[in-house]
């Protein structure tokens, strides 16, 4: 049982008491018990008081009541036979209220005396708000999810806020807030047993908050092991795509793919292609990934007299020596290499074919051949893997 408490209230008695005039008494509330709490009782106690604020002492008799929201009133009279100056009387009323139900309660206090000339200012309304426990309430949901699931956990049977969620990957050592106030949570992003619960709070914040119980995701199914990185290939190349897990794999589109049902098929697209993998494990859960091929053709000049072509390879790994074909056929050839900001990088007026890149990136290149059957210099990209 919570210790009952008191509603403390200032009633102050302005000016000098005579046997025909008594101070006025105003009334200045200021709550010490019962306060808003948590857990109020059925019999909480009332106490106000009374303060002679004159130079004289103050007698009379004061009617002090109150009601409980809206409910009927209740009165004591008592005749205070003497009370000196800058005094206080304290009254406590007999009985006391039932705040148990949680709400917000109005309790209407006054006191009146009776030989008081200015009774307007004698009454205060007070609002308690009494705050029950919340109750934690349990989760439920799965323990085993799959990785690209959107499944949820659910609060039922709570009573109160949900305050936020908490989250533990080692057990319940540490634990990491959620700030999400709903009754339920999304499992999107799990990848770890984790153990998760909520917190509720009270209607009104006065009693503690409580945790439900730690729901433990045991396993995180992901049928996706590993998957072939994005690819650069010349146009009619073929490489094979490669993913590993699961029981089953089927790969889309269904273009310049020699298998769609299995885990490495090859592929020769002829232009830039993302491939998508659907893989499906053996519990059903199911997971997609991709590999981007792109596709890159090889720049090709014919001179119609002597039917002469320059091949210009657009892709090349780094460390490896930049070859154009037929490029001796053109011997007042100039040839710049530039980074991607412009900075010239390598010039040569006879190329051996034995210029490489160091680093991986994209550069750029002018050919000029200087033949007739060729004014214009050949430009382009080159990208070094």
């Amino acid at each position: 049982m919570k210790t009952s408490n008191f509603l403390l209230a200032f009633f102050s008695f302005f000016g000098i008491w005579t046997n025909a005039q008594s101070a006025d008494m105003k009334l200045h509330p200021s709550i010490v018990s019962p306060q808003s709490g948590c857990g109020l009782s059925t019999n909480e106690s009332i106490t106000v008081f009374i303060v002679n604020v004159s130079t004289v002492p103050f007698t009379d008799t004061v009617v002090f009541g109150y009601s409980l929201d809206g409910g009927s009133a209740h009165y004591e009279s008592v005749n205070i036979t003497y009370m000196g100056p800058n005094t206080n009387y304290f009254h406590s009323f007999m009985g006391g209220i039932d705040l148990s139900a949680c709400q917000e309660h109005d309790l209407k206090i006054w006191a009146k005396a009776q030989y008081d000339p200015n009774a307007t200012n004698d009454t205060v309304n007070v609002i308690i708000q009494s705050d029950c426990p919340p109750i934690a309430g349990a989760i439920v949901g799965p323990s085993d999810l799959c990785i690209e699931n959107q499944d949820s956990l659910f609060v039922s049977n709570y009573n109160g806020s949900i305050s936020h969620w908490e989250t533990s990957v080692d057990g319940g050592n540490n634990w990491n807030t959620v700030a999400s106030t709903n009754s339920y949570f999304e499992l999107s992003g799990i990848i770890n047993p984790t153990l998760i619960h909520a917190v509720t709070i009270s209607q009104y914040g006065y009693c503690p908050g409580v945790n439900s119980n730690d729901h433990s995701i045991n396993t995180v199914h992901i049928p996706i092991s590993s998957i072939a990185p994005d690819a650069q290939i010349y146009e009619g190349d073929t490489i094979q795509l490669d993913v590993t897990g699961g029981v089953s794999q089927v790969w889309s589109p269904n273009y310049n793919i020699d298998n769609i049902a299995i885990a490495d098929p090859l592929v020769w697209p002829a232009i830039d292609t993302t491939y998508v993998v659907t893989v499906t494990d053996a519990y059903g859960c199911v997971q997609s990934a991709d590999v981007h091929v792109d596709v890159f053709p090889a720049t090709s000049v014919t001179a119609p007299e002597n039917e002469v072509s320059i091949v210009i390879p657009t892709l090349i790994d780094k460390n490896v020596f930049w070859q154009i074909q037929h490029l001796g056929d053109f011997p007042q050839h100039l040839l710049n290499i530039y980074d991607i900001n412009g900075k010239l990088l390598y010039t040569s007026t006879s190329y051996k074919q034995n210029w490489s890149f160091n680093n991986a990136g994209l550069y750029l290149y002018t050919l000029e051949l200087n033949d007739g059957n060729f004014r214009e210099p050949l430009t382009g990209k080159i990208v070094v893997r």
